[in-house]
C-alpha cells in the first residue's frame, strides 16, 4: 500500500513538471517532454514508470475528479484554466475568476478558503452539504461574481459614485434629501449622489443591553477604549456593506457613518390619559412639539451627516401589536371632558351624517337618542360592518393628521435642512394611514417583521402614495444560536446560513420596488439571556453577545448590500 501511495505522489510531481514546461497557455500544450532532470535517488521501478506525456497518466490519477486543466495555475499566472470569452466565469486554480480582454483573469474569490474547489467558474462543494449550506454557497458565489462583474463604487456618505447617467449625481445641497430619478425614488447625498441607506440599529459601545454591565465591561476590555471600538465597528459596518446606523446607536459611531439615530419621542411629552395613546387634541399640543423641536432639532440643523428625524417609534394605531382596540374606541374610553374624547363623540355623529338611524345600522346598536352616545358601551365601537370599519379608519386618519401636521410644521421651522423620516409605524396598518403619512413626511418609515417584506402592500398602494419608504426594523433569528428566540418578534429559521439566505431574499424583493430607499436591520448585538427571565435571549444580532459576528449572515449581507443599487435601478423583473 505504501509503495502505491509513493508511486501516485511521484506521478503528481511529474505532472507538475509537465505543467511547468507547457508555456503560458495554462497547460494545454501537452506535446512537450518531461524535463530531463529526474531525481537520481528515486527507486528504479518508480523512475521508470514516470509518464512522458499527460496522456500516459496511470489509472489512479485518471480516476481523480477533474482534468489536468483544473490544476492550479502558477502564482502570478494570468491565464484561465480553460478558454473563456470576455466576461465569462472561469477558474484560476482554486479561485473563481472573470475572463477579461485577451484572456487576462480577474480573480474573484478563493473557493479553498471555505474548503471548496473551483470548477466551471463556480465554487463547488468537496464534501456533503445540507440543503441550506448548498443554497448558501451557490448564492454567495453568484453574488460575488456579479459584484466583481459590476462593482459598486460608494463614497464616504453612501453615495453611488459610478451610477449610470439616468440616476447619476445631481446638484449638491449640503444635506440629504429624496428625489425621483428615472422614475425611481432615491435618497440623495449632500453631494448630490443617489443613495440607498443600508443600516443597523443599536450599534453602541454600551453593549447588548445598552447599559453598564458585565457584557459592556467585556466589550471595553476587548477593545481597550470606546474610540478603538468605534473604529472597529465602522470597519465592520463598511466591510459588510452598511453605510448607516439607526436608533439606539452610540455617539462615538454616529459621526463615522450616516446618522439615522434620532427619535424625537413626542409621545413622552404629550398627555396619555390611558397610559398608551397620547391625546393630540389637547390645546397645548402645538406648543409641546414646538418646544421639543427647538430643543432637539435646532442644535443639529447644520449637520451634514444627519439623515433626518424620526418623530416616534411604533405608536398604537389601528391593527397594532400593543392592543386589539381601534383608535376610535381608545379615544372614546378617555375620561369624560378629555379633549380627545370630545373629538371622538363629535366625529361619531358627523360620520353618520347626524342620522341616528345610520349610526345604529352601522354600529349594530339601538340608541334611542344622541344623549345615549356618551354612555354607550365602548365595545360597541369595534366595527361589525364595512361602514363602521371605514368610519374607524377615517377617525384614525383624523388623529394622525393632527399629530403629524403640527409636528412636521414645528420641525420644519426649527430645522429646514433635514428629512422627516416618519413615525416608525409598527407595521403596514392600512392604506389610508400610509397615504396620510405620505402627505406629511418626506419618507414613510415602518417595521415589518415577516418572512417577506410588504411588497404586496407596496405594489397595491405605492403608485398612488408615491412617496419613499424606509424599512426601519426587520430581522431573522436562528435556532442554532442556542438562544430561546421566543420573547419577541421576527421569524425563526434553523441556521445562520438560513439567516443569510432569508436576508438576501428579503432585501432583493424589497429593494426592487421603486419607492424603497432604505432598510435598517435590527440589530447589532443579540438580545442576551437575562437572569430575571429564563425565556429571554433572541438571536437578532449580526453579532453575538461576545462581539463575535455570525459569519454566514454578515458575509451574505455584505454581498447583498453591494448589489442593491443595481437591483433598485433595475426594478421588478
Amino acid at each position: 500500500m505504501m509503495e502505491r501511495v509513493l508511486r501516485v505522489s511521484i506521478v503528481i510531481l511529474a505532472l507538475a513538471f509537465l505543467a511547468a514546461g507547457c508555456g503560458g497557455d495554462g497547460g494545454h500544450d501537452t506535446g512537450r517532454d518531461v524535463p530531463p532532470e529526474v531525481p537520481a535517488d528515486l527507486p528504479g521501478e518508480i523512475a521508470g514508470d514516470l509518464p512522458t506525456e499527460i496522456s500516459d497518466l496511470p489509472a489512479e490519477i485518471a480516476d481523480l475528479p477533474g482534468e489536468a486543466s483544473d490544476l492550479p495555475a502558477e502564482v502570478g499566472d494570468a491565464t484561465p484554466d480553460a478558454p473563456c470569452a470576455e466576461g465569462e466565469s472561469a477558474c484560476d486554480g482554486t479561485f473563481t475568476a472573470l475572463c477579461g480582454a485577451g484572456g487576462v483573469l480577474q480573480r474573484v474569490a478563493d473557493c479553498a478558503a471555505d474548503g471548496w474547489m473551483c470548477q466551471g467558474g463556480r465554487c463547488v462543494a468537496t464534501a456533503a452539504e445540507t440543503e441550506a449550506e448548498a443554497a448558501w454557497r451557490e448564492l454567495l458565489d453568484a453574488l460575488r461574481t456579479d459584484n466583481a462583474r459590476a462593482p459598486l463604487e460608494a463614497d464616504e456618505r453612501g453615495g453611488w459614485k459610478n451610477a449610470p447617467a439616468p440616476v447619476a449625481a445631481g446638484t449638491a445641497t449640503g444635506f440629504y434629501r429624496v428625489e425621483k430619478r428615472d422614475g425611481t425614488w432615491w435618497l440623495v447625498t449632500p453631494d448630490g449622489a443617489p443613495m440607498i441607506s443600508k443600516g443597523v440599529t443599536d450599534v453602541n459601545f454600551l453593549g447588548p443591553n445598552l447599559q453598564m454591565d458585565d457584557l459592556q465591561a467585556a466589550l471595553a476590555a476587548k477593545h481597550g477604549s470606546e474610540e478603538a471600538w468605534a473604529e472597529d465597528a465602522e470597519a465592520r459596518l463598511r466591510g459588510w456593506g452598511f453605510n448607516t446606523v439607526g436608533p439606539w446607536s452610540g455617539r462615538s459611531i454616529l459621526s463615522r457613518v450616516v446618522d439615522a439615530e434620532p427619535i424625537l419621542d413626542i409621545v413622552h411629552r404629550v398627555p396619555r390619559p390611558d397610559g398608551l395613546v397620547m391625546d393630540v387634541f389637547v390645546p397645548e399640543y402645538r406648543e409641546i412639539v414646538m418646544q421639543l423641536a427647538t430643543e432637539r432639532c435646532v442644535p443639529r440643523k447644520d449637520d451634514p451627516n444627519l439623515l433626518g428625524w424620526f418623530l416616534d417609534n411604533e405608536l398604537a394605531w389601528d391593527n397594532c401589536w400593543q392592543t386589539p382596540k381601534r383608535l376610535l374606541r381608545l379615544y372614546f374610553e378617555f375620561p369624560a371632558g378629555q379633549p380627545g374624547r370630545e373629538v371622538a363623540l363629535a366625529f361619531l355623529r358627523e360620520a353618520a351624517g347626524d342620522s341616528l338611524e345610520t349610526f345604529n345600522a352601522g354600529w349594530k346598536t339601538g340608541l334611542a337618542s344622541w344623549d345615549d352616545l356618551a354612555t354607550m358601551p365602548s365595545g360597541t365601537l369595534e366595527p361589525a360592518t364595512p361602514e363602521a370599519g371605514a368610519w374607524a379608519e377615517a377617525f384614525a386618519v383624523n388623529v394622525f393628521d393632527r399629530y403629524a401636521g403640527e409636528a412636521v410644521k414645528a420641525i420644519r421651522e426649527a430645522d429646514p435642512n433635514h428629512l422627516i423620516l416618519g413615525c416608525r409605524f409598527s407595521t403596514w396598518h392600512f392604506d389610508a394611514l400610509m397615504a396620510a403619512a405620505g402627505r406629511h413626511f418626506d419618507v414613510i418609515s415602518l417595521a415589518y417583521y415577516s418572512e417577506t417584506p410588504p411588497v404586496e402592500d407596496l405594489d397595491r398602494a405605492g403608485p398612488a402614495i408615491d412617496r419613499p419608504f424606509l424599512l426601519e426594523e426587520w430581522s431573522f433569528k436562528g435556532t442554532d444560536s442556542g438562544l430561546m428566540n421566543i420573547l419577541a418578534f421576527a421569524p425563526v429559521v434553523p441556521t445562520q446560513q438560513d439567516r443569510g439566505l432569508a436576508y438576501a431574499r428579503y432585501v432583493k424583493s424589497l429593494i426592487r420596488r421603486p419607492w424603497v430607499v432604505a432598510y435598517h436591520w435590527y440589530k447589532w448585538f443579540d438580545n442576551p439571556p437575562r437572569e430575571d427571565n429564563i425565556l429571554s435571549g433572541d438571536n437578532f444580532g449580526l453579532m453575538n453577545q461576545d462581539d463575535e459576528p455570525y459569519l454566514p449572515l454578515v458575509r451574505m449581507a455584505g454581498e447583498v448590500n453591494r448589489r442593491v443599487e443595481a437591483w433598485h435601478r433595475e426594478g421588478v423583473p
